[in-house]
């Protein structure tokens, strides 16, 4: 009974989630000079939006199978019957999200770059709120309290803060260019992703790290590289 009851607990936390990353971009949008310039409607935002969602969980289920791999899950049943067979990894979702919205908007004439950036900004909120509805989830069910998760959620609440205060302000006064705000995102994200499993007892062989903190940690050097390579062509340019 308990596990029927988490299954649809895990289902609620992801609508919340979801609602939240929708309402974030609407309001990002909605006054947006560029967007409203290219008379970029609501409803293409939101249809590139829900077509995300089933790439975004064929890609979570893809990279969690990959980092737990279990002979079981190529059973095509198992692979998609996910409320039975639960697992998903978050950092599959958000980069297969952010891939798909990137090509599926470049496609369709809409500012791809700063669409982006604001889904970024948007999606560190829905992780923010995910976070605090899992740590929610274990009072409820009167699981043990991980104080790794306390510190986690409490980083990304600062992130988010910052990313909605001062990086959106200098994207928006032109100072970060568009597409930077998005590298940085990764970078965080990525960072929290790879300390999350420094802090967590559950690690594997290798640099005690599992196969996502690896992939994470390399995803954080490459998205900061790219970021001050990106930021000082464009100190150049000003130039």
């Amino acid at each position: 009974m308990e596990k029927v009851i988490s299954m649809y607990f895990e289902i609620i936390i992801f609508l919340i989630s979801f609602v939240t990353v929708s309402f974030c971009l609407y309001v990002l949008i909605r006054e947006d000079v560029i967007f409203i310039r290219k008379n970029i409607s609501m409803e293409q935002v939101f249809n590139s939006v829900f077509a995300s969602i089933l790439p975004g969980f064929f890609i979570a289920r893809i990279l969690y199978i990959i980092f737990s791999f279990n002979v079981s899950y190529l059973n095509p049943y198992v692979f998609l019957a996910f409320p039975y067979y639960p697992g998903f990894s978050l950092f599959g979702g958000v980069i297969g999200v952010l891939a798909f919205e990137f090509l599926y908007t470049a496609r369709r004439k809409v500012p791809s770059l700063r669409f982006s950036d604001f889904y970024s900004i948007s999606f560190l909120w829905g992780i923010t709120i995910t976070k605090l509805l899992v740590v929610g989830q274990a009072f409820l069910f009167k699981r043990a309290f991980v104080p790794a998760e306390g510190v986690i959620l409490l980083l990304y609440f600062m992130f988010s803060l910052l990313f909605s205060t001062i990086a959106l302000s200098l994207l928006r006064q032109g100072k970060l260019r568009e597409g930077s705000v998005t590298l940085l995102f990764l970078a965080t994200f990525s960072f929290l992703t790879f300390f999350s499993q420094l802090l967590s007892k559950n690690v594997g062989i290798f640099l005690g790290l599992e196969s996502e903190g690896i992939l994470a940690f390399i995803l954080f050097l490459s998205s900061i590289v790219f970021f001050l390579h990106r930021e000082q062509l464009a100190l150049r340019v000003k130039k």
